[in-house]
Parts: structure tokens; sequence; C-alpha cells
């Protein structure tokens, strides 16, 4: 009877941990698109072979003022940079092709993803974008939402979705089902504070989770073809580059730093002396004033604005060297890595075979 009720926890285990594998490899989900072409609507080619990443093609995107999203040709290694009505002609392709937008940001200002409702709360229950965001994600036919920030209206929708892009009223706020912060292609060179090289960090989630456990670790960078989990110090952001493919970066935590986001006006206080270093001392400093609840710094300037409570109203896309976030970050995904750790020790425990078998 023994051997039965231990057998059941052990496969209960394996059970959780499948479940925990699948859950992360959701929330990790780039913005980026394997194996779909956006047909058309190019404004520059680059055939030269200089484009040597998806990365670094999305980034030749962020330079133009046109291009608005981006086709790589991982085999070739052809940057097709696209216009705003790209998304017009999405359609399925080869799967060396990887596209996507020109900035893997999440919550769309002034952006409307016009009609493919297949729900509408009116009722003025959700406040915020996060909350109409929350409320697609608790839906499993919802892919994409906008929130109308004046009259507090949700409307969630379809998968197809993004075929209704255009621009909208400031008010309007559009979005995916779940955001990702981490950057494919993307190195955060040097500023190691801890390298793991033997192979026991299996994916970018869990090099994340090692960053959490750190106390001096601020970001990371994840060799997903060697296994490799590089921990960062917090001044790591200044040595952002473009790198192989199979790199992808990111911050300690995923509702923290958003790169190339401005939270515009909505200053409290701003300190233009260069005496800032990183982005986290800025936060720091907006942690330390009572009425500051967000900041926008600029890496280049070392110029750091901290922000009312109200600040995400004002949130933009601005300069590439621009970093905004809140005033404290949560664990949010990390939580649940915690919680099945804890589970999963209190399995082990209670099969007698010890929390680090």
């Amino acid at each position: 009877m023994a051997l039965f009720t231990t057998l059941k926890i052990i496969l209960a285990s394996v059970a959780c941990q499948a479940l925990y594998q699948d859950f992360f490899i959701e929330a990790a989900a780039s913005c980026f698109e394997k194996g779909i072409d956006y047909n058309k609507h190019d404004v520059k080619e680059i055939y030269d072979g200089s484009v040597k990443s998806i990365g670094e093609c999305q980034r030749r995107c962020q330079e133009m003022n046109n291009c608005y999203h981006f086709t790589f040709d991982t085999k070739q290694k052809y940057c097709y940079l696209k216009d705003k009505d790209a998304l017009q002609a999405r359609k399925k392709s080869l799967t060396e092709l990887v596209s996507g937008p020109k900035y893997c940001r999440c919550l769309e200002p002034g952006l409307d993803y016009c009609c493919h409702n297949i729900k509408e709360i009116y009722d003025g229950s959700v406040r915020t974008p996060e909350e109409c965001q929350a409320r697609c994600e608790a839906l499993k036919e919802c892919y994409f939402f906008t929130f109308d920030m004046k009259h507090k209206y949700c409307y969630l929708k379809d998968s197809n979705a993004p075929y209704g892009e255009k621009s909208g009223r400031s008010e309007l706020v559009s979005g995916p089902r779940k955001c990702s912060c981490f950057e494919s292609g993307i190195d955060y060179y040097k500023h190691d504070v801890k390298e793991i090289y033997d192979r026991s960090v299996k994916t970018s989630q869990e090099c994340q989770r090692r960053c959490q456990e750190m106390n001096n670790c601020y970001h990371f960078t994840f060799d997903s073809k060697q296994k490799y989990c590089y921990l960062k110090d917090k001044s790591a952001l200044q040595a952002r580059k473009n790198g192989l493919a199979e790199l992808v970066s990111g911050p300690k935590y995923c509702d923290c730093v958003e790169p190339g986001m401005d939270y515009y006006l909505h200053d409290v206080k701003e300190i233009y002396d260069g005496s800032v270093p990183t982005t986290w001392d800025c936060q720091a400093r907006c942690k330390a004033l009572d009425n500051c609840y967000f900041y926008t710094y600029d890496t280049r300037t070392k110029n750091c604005f901290l922000k009312d409570k109200t600040a995400t109203e004002g949130r933009t896309h601005g300069l590439v060297e621009f970093y905004s976030g809140p005033k404290e970050c949560r664990a949010s995904v990390s939580s649940a890595a915690t919680s099945f750790a804890n589970i999963r020790a209190a399995v082990h425990r209670h099969a007698g075979l010890g929390a680090d078998q």
C-alpha cells in the first residue's frame, strides 16, 4: 500500500512538472512569428547578408520612421522592412521566415483592433488595460484586446484581430493576451555575475529564475543551443547588442523594465545631471520618493525622470535608449516557479526521496 501511494505521488509530480513546463513555454512566447511572411509591403530590402539575426533585422526596422514590421529569412539572411499595412498581407510561409513588429511591446496606446470582437464589457468593471488583458487571458478563444481608457470599455478579440489594426483615438490601448519581455537574438554582453555552463539550465525561463534567486543579478542571457545561462549585473543593458539567433536575454522580472518605452510627461522630478548610472538606480530613486510610482531612464544621457501614479497614460514608443518601468517589480510568473519548486520538494519528502533527488 505504501509503495502504491509513493507511486501515485511520483506520477503526480511528473504530471505537475509537465504542466509547469507547458505554462512557462506559453508564458515566454515571443512577439516573433516563425513560418509567417508579411508578403509585399516592403519599404526596404537588405540582401547583402549584413543582417545576421532576427534581432538585427528588427533593429534595422527601428531605425526607419516608415518601417512598422519586418520579415527575416534566417536561411538566406535577407531582411525585409515593411510598412504599417504589412499585417494585412500576413500569411503562412516557409519555416525559415520569421516576422514581427518594430518593437516587441505589449500594450500599444492609440491602436485599435477594429471589429473581430468575441465579447464586449461595457459595465465599467474593467478599470485598466492590464485588467482587460487579464479578462482576455481567462477566455480560451480570446487572443487580443482593445481597451477604451476614457469609457472603461473592454473589447475581447479573436485570433484575426491584427487584420483590423488601425490608428485609433488616443484613449484606446490594444495588445495580445500575453506579454513577453524576452529579447530573441540579443546579447547583454559581459557584465556577468555568474556563468552556468553545466547545462543544468534547460530553458530561458529557468535562467531567469536563477537570476531571481540572486540579489546582485538584474538581467540574464541564455544560450538556447548550448544551454548556458549568464547572470548579469545592473549595468548589463549598457552592453546590449545583437547576438546569435540562439541567444535570449531579459530582465530579472518580466513586468519590470520596458526597453524603448517612454512614460511621456507626468514627471514629479527630473534628474538631468547624469548622476544616475543605471536603470536600476533610477528605479531606486523612485522607490525613495513617496509620490513616485513609475520612471523613465535615458541610458545615453544618464537622465532619470520620476513619474506620478498616472504615468502609464503617457506610455509611448520612445528612443531605443529609453527604459521605463514601475516603482516595484512583481514576481508574477516567477511565483509559479517558486510554488512548483515547493510542491516538488514536498512530494519528494512524502515519497521519502529527499528534495534533491
